[in-house]
Formats: C-alpha cells, sequence, structure tokens
C-alpha cells in the first residue's frame, strides 16, 4: 500500500509515492514517480528493502532532490536526480530514528522529525545538530508557509510526565 505521497512544488503533475506492506523477502519498498498527475506511474530505482517508505519530501529550492525514509530508522535516501538514482545519508545518532522530514523554502536547511526531537542541517545532511521539541520525540514537523522562520514539531508524550503536544 501506499505510506507516503507528496507533489513536487515546481511541477505539480509531478508526484512520488512510497511503499509499505509486509516484507516477506520478496517485495522490496519502492518510490514511484507520475509525471503526469497520477494517470500513470513509473517505479523510480530505489529498492529499499524491508524498510516501508513512511515519508517524502521534495527540495522546493531544487526539485530533483528527493529524500525518503523509513520512520525510526537513523537516516534517509536521497536522490538528486529526481529518482533516477538514490544513495544513503546518515544522520547524527543523538537525532535518533526519523519520523518525518522537511526542507526549508530556501531549500539550504534539512529538518528531521526524531526520536531525539527535531534536528537540522545546514550543509545538505553532512552535519546535523538537535535544534529542539521540548526533548521529546518529534512524530511530525512542519515550516510555515506564510513565515519559513517558524517550524512546528508535533510531539510524542512522554510516558511519565505525560508531557507532548505541538512545539
Amino acid at each position: 500500500y501506499i505510506a507516503s505521497i507528496t507533489v513536487d512544488p515546481s511541477a505539480p503533475n509531478t508526484i512520488y509515492a512510497g511503499t509499505a506492506h509486509p516484507f516477506t523477502g520478496s517485495n522490496p519498498e519502492h518510490v514511484f514517480k507520475s509525471t503526469d498527475g497520477g494517470s500513470s506511474w513509473t517505479q523510480t530505482s530505489l529498492n529499499a528493502g524491508q524498510f516501508s517508505m513512511d515519508f517524502i519530501a521534495i527540495n522546493p529550492a531544487r526539485p530533483s532532490q528527493v529524500v525518503a525514509g523509513s520512520s525510526g530508522v537513523l537516516g534517509y535516501l536521497q536522490s538528486v536526480d529526481g529518482g533516477t538514482s538514490w544513495s544513503i545519508i546518515s544522520t547524527s545518532a543523538a537525532c535518533g530514528g526519523l519520523n518525518a522530514i522537511a526542507f526549508a523554502p530556501s531549500g539550504s536547511t534539512i529538518y528531521l522529525a526524531s526520536q531525539g526531537g527535531v534536528c537540522r542541517s545546514s550543509d545538505g545532511g553532512t552535519t546535523w545538530s538537535l535544534a529542539g521539541a521540548g526533548g521529546l520525540a518529534a512524530s511530525a514537523i512542519l515550516i510555515d508557509p506564510s513565515d519559513p522562520a517558524t517550524i512546528y514539531a508535533g510531539t510524542t508524550p512522554d510516558l511519565d510526565s505525560g508531557a507532548g503536544g505541538v512545539f
């Protein structure tokens, strides 16, 4: 089934969809691409094995850069050629497993909703720093489209204190 979907902000007819299904060893997870608004789909070269493609994001400043990943995994997969080829990008252990990813509108900064909170990289994913979320695991992230300096993170409640919510 489809676990994630995103539309290219610069070309609304281009859509990416990531799969997730029970892994039996013969049905790896993939990312599919449509360039005609979803009328037809092509499987990209990504073979993610047992890792479901729970999130997909497109760099708004560089639409050929597409990232996809599986919740709870350290790192994500990246294509810089619109899905033709993919590479693994490692993140910091301080970030923990990932749950969602977002690009700043300028495309120069990447934000992760992760088990460690919110992490950010301003150098294309080479280095990462823990940026916040009150010390709670972040499960969702959104950059305010009217004010890119405002970033929202949805957090998983802490079992001991019950704290959580939107930061």
